[in-house]
Order: structure tokens, then C-alpha cells, then sequence
């Protein structure tokens, strides 16, 4: 349930984002293609897709091409190239693959023709894109791959290819480095990959092969005389201050995704008119060489962005708090009327017994039952118990039994049958909104059961003392009753009999009747009573199971964010829930959650299971609390101010909403941006940098942010327009750096030359790697 709870969040999350997506109206304005290589880059593809397709109108036109060792997806924008190359012997693996390619018979021609489809498939995306006579292709690496080192066999030939279609086809290289985990064999690897790439970079590089292979057989001589990319980017799990990012790969991936829609973003008018400085490519370039010696750059994304997932989830939680009050027994009447609603109190018992027992005045039907013919004396001696044993036998007790005790218990059984008892308290206590479920439990508390047994012993002790009363009525002389008051007549003595043993004994078994029957119709319904809390305590504890779920995930998901960013998330959306309830119950009623169309009574709860329960109360959110436009779709900055300023008095609103958040946003924004490389000191020498942020221009944080340090930065600062609601982005753009200003490369220098010395070859050409020695 978990898992269904946070895709339920990160799917509304998404689902803002598409909203803003479409007011935006953002497109690449060119097709890009994004080669994979190696399989520890595959997942690359799904992070990037995800980034442009909840950026960018026409990300169904942007396409991806996975080449590695193991089998990739395959869908309308993707295509997988598992190349049939041998991993070979240990030390001589990475060297081998190039020449691999062109001695095994078909790597060469599944290669041309999956780059060829995979340009075709380009070509049938054309109308999702204004201009069309340029490509954008991104390769991305791990620098410890092995199959990098088919890199310009890759590169030269995907260029070829394209080049038949457009006019200018520009290549930039994205090299993954994962400098704490590496291996000293990877960090071997790495370092000769390093060594290939500033020679693939130089002026004078040459390639020369025979790549392209014709539908025919036949192979055509291939020669390219220029840098094999146009800029390349080392991306680190560190950063500059050598400490460790956390999550860098997925972090990486999202800057890939910016980047490339910096470069290739489709500018409006509007935009092109206001635009304060624009990304440009060939300037940034120029800037980071050093007298045209290739040199390295990086970047880093840094997101601010409202906790979304966080606050679907404490919408969720308060609106369920808010529901469960709804089901909340509040003690709106006195504790004495709930043990009447119940059935559990004097009134209602005497009311239910009165219904099923035969009026007092039936007693006098006893009068035509038959007597046997005994004369005064022979009874005169006897208690009225034995004179009405030797009148009637057991022809009273039978006629009693039969009119009242019988036909009584009989209606008692099926007035307080479980199923009737239970409808009872369901439309009396459990969905009543004076009451409610928790309701039962107040029942079990001290305070009621002390009442109850009261009352239970009230009817144990009445009944006894009915008993004794009785024991004395019957165990009085007929003699002594009968003849002190009347004459010795024998019709006369026998009617005077009859009327003794209807008002004085059978009167009394009535009493005890009824109170023998209030007594099992309390212990009745107090064990369906009981039997019925239990039930009802399983899914209330159910019910609290989710409660706790959501306070737990809502919490968790704020966890990792900055506090700035998420303080007051619990208190201010439990206040706007509690507002917007309020509006909803003028308009549709008091107890409007417990309408079936909405939330519906415990009986609608019971009924469900609890992904069903939480179904309706995410469609209830979704619907109803989280579309209030002015409480729940405020910009990223107006919502951040609002909960930082809930719990500050009025006077001091101000101080907390600009000079401190504004101050927290460009500071977490500058620091989660510096470029993820860990350099050598003296490598600030050829040193440039370029930040752009992407927001909405006319915001006051964007022009606090463009204002700051104005008159002392030394780098380029832009925006990129970009009216979201939720977030706020700062990428930063580095260069000029080699490969030998990375710390990294001073152990990975010594591991390369220990296994080279062990007779390891790790490129096609090994005077590749001795030119860096």
C-alpha cells in the first residue's frame, strides 16, 4: 500500500508539471539524439526522458540510441544496439573491441544498419520541430566503460550518417565519473579513456577506417579530420571541495537533460526581445579552450522546487483527520443519552419489554382455567403454593408459561436478534453524526460500564426480592388468608382462591417476568454490543493503520529536503485543508464527507477495503481540496512565504518573507550548482563560468537573484524564462580545465602504468596512451 500511496503523490506531481508544461509551451527547436553507451549508463535514458518530457512540448520527438553488451528497451524514441563483441581476456578486453568491430562478421553491418534506422526514425519525426537543419546528439559514458573505446568508431560514423540529412550535426560528450567507487582496474580504465579523449579533441586529429558499409557489402573508406566532439564534460560524484554528492549519477542525468535543452531551447519573440544574455554555444566554447588546446568542462543542475510529493501527502493526511473528526464521538449529549440510544438504559428497556409482553390485565384469563372439585376442608390447612397444586396441578403454571412467559421470551429473541440490535446501533450511534464509531468505545469506559452493571444489578436485586415476596405470598395458609375474611362457603372460598393467586402471586411472576426480561434483553444487547465494537475496533485500527501511513510518508518525504524549504509543510496545510473544508460545508452541509458521494458513513468505510477507502479519499483530495487555485496553486515563491510566514505576527512579515528566504533560496541555489569536479588548485587558471537561471523573469526572486552580486561577479549570469509554478532552477556551466588538473587522475595515473607495465591493453592503439605518459 505504500508504494501505491507515494505513486499516487509523484503522479499528481507530475500531473502539475504537465499543467505548467502546456501554459509554457516549451519546445526543443531542433532534434536531438541521445547515444548511450555501456551498460553503466543505461538507466540515463529513463531519467532524461523523464526531464524532457515533463519539460518540453515535443519530447516525443527526441530520440535515444542504447549501445552496449546488454539487451535495452525498445520503444517509439528508443532503440537498442547489443553489439556481438567477446569480452575476451582480462587485460587485452578494452583494446580488442575496436578491432573486434570490423573482424567480426556482422558487428560492422548491424551498427550501419541500426544507425541508419536509427536516422530514419529522426527523419519521420521532423514536423514536431521549427528548424530542422541542424542535430543535437549527446553521447553519454561512464568513464570506466570499456566499450568508450569504441567511441570514434561510434562518433564518426553516426555523423556520416546524419550529415546526409542535415546541414550541421554537432557532438558533445558527457563522461560519467565515479571516483569513490572505482576499482583500481576502473580508475586504470578511466585514466586511459582520458588519454584518448584529449587526442581525439586535437586540432590534427585523424580517423580513417573502412566504417561505412553499403545495403551491397560493400565497404567505403571513411576519413575525418576534426575534433571528434564539440565539447566534453566530465561529470563527478564529486565536488569541487572533494566532497561526495550523493545520489550523483540520477543528479548528473538531470543536468545532462538541462543543458541540452539550454542549447537547443526554442526562444519566443517575446523572449528573444527581454532576453538580458542568451546560451551560446560557440562563445562558451572559445572561452574555455586555452590558445586552441582542447580543454575539459562540467556542470550541475540545482533544483529549489515546491515539496509537492510532501504536500499531496499532508493534504491527504489532514483531510483524513478530518474525516475521522467527522466519525469522532465528540460527547455532544450527556454520556446518559448514549446509553439510551444504545437500548442500555431503564426507559428503553421498559419501552422494549412493554412492547413484547402481554398487558398485566391478561392475568385475569387465569380465572376461566379449570379447577379440580376439593372441598374447604381439605385446603384450609394448606399454604395457597400446595392449594394450588391440588386445585389446578400444574394447569396455572403451564397457562402462564404459555401466555406470557413463552410467548414473551419468543418476541424478545427476535426483538433483539443481532441483526435488528446491530441495524439499531448503527443508525443511532454509529452513523449518527451526534455520535459516530468512536462512540463504542465511551461505551467501555468506566464511567458507562459502572452505569450498566448499576442497572443490571438494580434488575438482580429487584428480582430477588420479588422471589422473597413471592416465597411469602405462596407459603401463607389458605385458612388463615381466606377464612379470617370470608364465609366457609365452597364456590364462594374457591373464586376468593382464584382472585389471591392472580393479585398476589401470578402478579408478582409478572413483575419478575418483566424484570427477568429487561435483564436478558440488557445482557443481549450488550454482548452484540460488544461483539459489535470489536468489530468495529478492527477497522477503526485499520482505519488509524492509514493515518499513521500517511504521517509517515508525508514525513519521510520531507526528510531530505532543506528545512527552508519545507518548514510548515504539516501546519500550513492542515490550516489551508481545514479552510477549504469549511467553504465546502456551506455549500454542500455540515456532515457533507459522510455523504456516500463523497466520503460515506463508517458503513461505507467497513465495506471497503483500505486501497479502496484511500481510492476515494485521494479522488476526494484531488476534486475537491487541491483545485482551490488561490489556496493551492500558488507560485513557488508566494506558497514558500506563506508557510514561512504562518506562525509570524503581522508586523514582522515582511523581515521573513524577502531579505532571509530570498538570501536561503540564492544560496542553496549557488551551492547545489557548483560543477561537480574535483580540481587541482592551479587549474583555476584557465577558469570561465556561466550560470543561468530558469524561472519566471518578472518574479522578485529572479531580479534579487540577477542583482546580487551584479557590479563584482566575474562570470556570465542569464535567466531563462520559464513561468513554472512549483520550481525554481540554477544551472552552472565550468571549462578549461584538463584532465590532468583532476586529483582523481593522480592515483588513476599510477594504477594505469602498473597495469600497462603488467601487459594490460586498454586502447586500439597504445602509442595513445604513452603520448600521456
Amino acid at each position: 500500500m505504500k508504494e501505491e500511496i507515494l505513486e499516487r503523490a509523484y503522479h499528481y506531481a507530475l500531473g502539475d508539471d504537465e499543467c505548467v508544461l502546456r501554459s509554457n509551451e516549451i519546445r526543443a527547436k531542433s532534434p536531438i539524439l541521445f547515444v548511450v553507451l555501456g551498460d553503466k549508463v543505461k538507466e540515463s535514458i529513463k531519467s532524461i526522458k523523464t526531464e524532457f518530457s515533463q519539460n518540453v512540448m515535443n519530447a516525443e520527438g527526441i530520440m535515444y540510441l542504447y549501445i552496449g553488451l546488454e539487451q535495452g528497451i525498445e520503444d517509439g524514441q528508443t532503440s537498442s544496439l547489443v553489439l556481438p563483441l567477446g569480452k575476451g581476456e582480462e587485460k587485452s578486453s578494452r583494446g580488442t573491441l575496436s578491432s573486434q568491430l570490423f573482424e567480426e562478421e556482422n558487428a560492422l553491418k548491424i551498427l550501419n544498419e541500426q544507425i541508419t534506422k536509427v536516422r530514419e526514425a529522426i527523419l519521420e519525426k521532423g514536423k514536431m520541430f521549427h528548424y530542422w537543419e541542424q542535430i543535437q546528439v549527446s553521447v553519454i559514458t561512464d568513464a570506466s566503460e570499456e566499450m568508450n573505446s569504441l567511441l570514434p568508431d561510434i562518433v564518426v560514423l553516426l555523423k556520416k550518417k546524419l550529415e546526409q540529412d542535415f546541414k550541421q550535426v554537432t557532438v558533445d560528450l558527457f563522461a560519467v565519473l565515479e571516483e569513490t567507487i572505482y576499482t583500481p582496474l576502473e580508475q586504470a580504465i578511466s585514466m586511459s579513456f582520458f588519454k584518448e579523449i584529449e587526442t581525439y579533441q586535437a586540432r590534427d586529429y585523424c580517423y580513417e577506417k573502412p566504417l561505412e558499409l553499403l545495403e551491397d557489402g560493400l565497404k567505403l573508406n571513411t576519413v575525418y579530420n576534426q575534433p571528434l566532439f564539440n565539447l566534453t564534460f566530465i561529470l563527478s560524484d564529486k565536488k569541487e571541495n572533494g566532497q561526495k554528492i550523493e545520489h550523483a549519477k540520477e543528479k548528473h542525468y538531470e543536468t545532462i537533460a538541462a543543458f541540452n535543452l539550454l542549447k537547443n531551447r526554442e526562444q519566443k519573440e517575446i523572449e528573444l526581445a527581454e532576453a538580458r544574455e542568451q546560451y551560446n554555444n560557440s562563445v562558451f566554447m572559445t572561452n574555455i579552450m586555452s590558445g586552441g588546446e582542447h580543454r575539459f568542462a562540467s556542470a550541475r543542475l540545482a533544483k529549489v522546487k515546491k515539496p509537492r510529493v510532501g504536500i499531496y501527502l499532508a493534504t491527504a493526511y489532514h483531510l483524513f483527520n478530518a474525516y475521522k473528526e467527522e466519525l469522532s464521538y465528540h460527547g455532544i449529549k450527556e454520556s446518559k443519552a448514549l446509553l439510551e440510544a444504545v437500548g442500555l438504559n431503564e426507559m428503553r428497556l421498559s419501552s422494549l419489554i412493554d412492547d413484547i409482553i402481554p398487558p398485566k390485565e391478561n392475568l385475569g384469563e387465569i380465572y376461566s382455567v379449570i379447577s379440580q372439585s376439593i372441598g374447604f376442608r381439605e385446603l384450609k390447612g394448606l399454604s395457597f403454593q400446595d392449594a394450588e397444586k391440588q386445585l389446578y396441578k400444574k394447569s396455572l403454571e403451564d397457562f402462564f408459561s404459555a401466555n406470557f412467559t413463552k410467548s414473551s421470551e419468543r418476541k424478545l429473541a427476535e426483538k433483539v436478534s443481532k441483526e435488528k440490535i446491530k441495524k439499531q446501533i448503527y443508525a443511532e450511534v454509529i452513523n449518527h453524526p451526534d455520535y459516530g464509531p468512536y462512540a463504542l468505545e465511551e461505551l467501555f469506559k468506566i464511567e458507562q460500564t459502572r452505569a450498566i452493571d448499576k442497572l443490571r444489578e438494580q434488575y438482580g436485586y429487584e428480582i430477588k426480592q420479588l422471589e422473597v415476596t413471592l416465597d411469602e405470598k405462596e407459603n401463607k395458609s389458605v385458612g388463615e388468608v381466606i377464612g379470617s375474611k370470608f364465609g366457609l362457603f365452597d364456590k364462594k372460598y374457591l373464586r376468593d382462591v382464584k382472585g389471591y393467586l392472580v393479585s398476589e402471586v401470578y402478579s408478582l411472576k409478572y413483575e419478575r417476568l418483566e424484570k427477568k426480561l429487561k435483564l436478558k434483553a440488557m445482557e443481549t444487547i450488550k454482548d452484540i454490543l460488544e461483539e459489535l465494537y470489536n468489530e468495529i475496533k478492527i477497522e477503526l485500527k485499520k482505519l488509524e493503520e492509514v493515518g499513521s501511513l500517511l504521517k509517515t510518508l508525508m514525513e519521510e518525504a520531507n526528510k531530505f529536503e532543506e528545512a527552508y524549504l519545507v518548514q510548515n509543510v504539516n501546519e500550513y496545510y492542515e490550516k489551508l485543508v481545514h479552510n477549504k473544508l469549511e467553504q465546502l460545508k456551506k455549500a454542500r452541509g455540515e456532515h457533507f464527507l459522510l455523504e456516500e458521494k463523497y466520503m460515506g458513513d463508517i458503513t461505507s468505510v467497513l465495506s471497503q477495503s483500505r486501497e479502496q477507502f484511500l481510492e476515494k479519499l485521494f479522488i476526494l483530495q484531488e476534486k475537491y481540496i487541491l483545485q482551490d487555485e488561490k489556496l493551492f496553486r500558488l507560485s513557488f515563491e508566494e506558497e514558500l512565504l506563506a508557510r514561512a510566514n504562518m506562525l509570524v505576527s503581522y508586523e514582522e512579515k515582511d523581515v521573513a518573507a524577502k531579505s532571509e528566504l530570498y538570501h536561503m533560496l540564492y544560496l542553496s541555489l549557488e551551492e547545489n550548482s557548483k560543477p561537480c569536479v574535483y580540481l587541482d588548485s592551479a587549474a583555476t587558471t584557465h577558469r570561465y563560468e556561466e550560470k543561468y537561471f530558469l524561472g519566471d523573469r518578472k518574479s522578485e526572486f529572479m531580479t534579487y537573484a540577477y542583482e546580487k552580486d551584479k557590479t563584482s561577479r566575474s562570470y556570465k549570469l542569464a535567466y531563462i524564462n520559464d513561468q513554472r509554478k512549483s520550481s525554481l532552477e540554477k544551472l552552472q556551466l565550468m571549462g578549461g580545465f584538463k584532465a590532468s588538473d583532476l586529483i582523481f587522475t593522480r592515483t588513476a595515473q599510477r594504477y594505469y602504468d602498473a597495469y600497462i607495465k603488467e601487459g594490460y591493453l586498454f586502447s586500439s592503439n597504445q602509442e595513445i596512451s604513452k603520448k600521456g605518459d
